[in-house]
């Protein structure tokens, strides 16, 4: 499964002693510019990897699960369907 990881910093007052204190409205202010960065950047990724093809790891998952099916939650199963689903559809178990 390949991913990424957007961290954004909202605030240095907590490490950077030479900072000043900052508010909660700095704080919210920065939170929903980091957010409004973090869209862009997620649209330019998907412009950026348009043409890439199947990503070499799109099976990664295929012989991770050693568990018995029978051991195995439905109820989990479909809560992570998006990621896990066809590997404990019929045939692929």
């Amino acid at each position: 499964m390949s991913y990424a990881v957007i961290a954004h910093v909202t605030d240095y007052d907590a490490w950077h002693e030479s900072k000043e204190p900052v508010t909660v409205e700095m704080v919210i202010k920065t939170l929903l510019e980091n957010a409004d960065a973090a869209k862009v950047a997620v649209v330019n990724a998907i412009d950026l990897l348009a043409d890439a093809g199947p990503s070499p790891y799109a099976n990664a998952l295929a012989d991770a699960f050693i568990t018995s099916k029978a051991a195995v939650v439905p109820e989990v199963v479909e809560r992570l369907n998006l990621l896990i689903g066809r590997y404990f559809a019929e045939g692929n178990w």
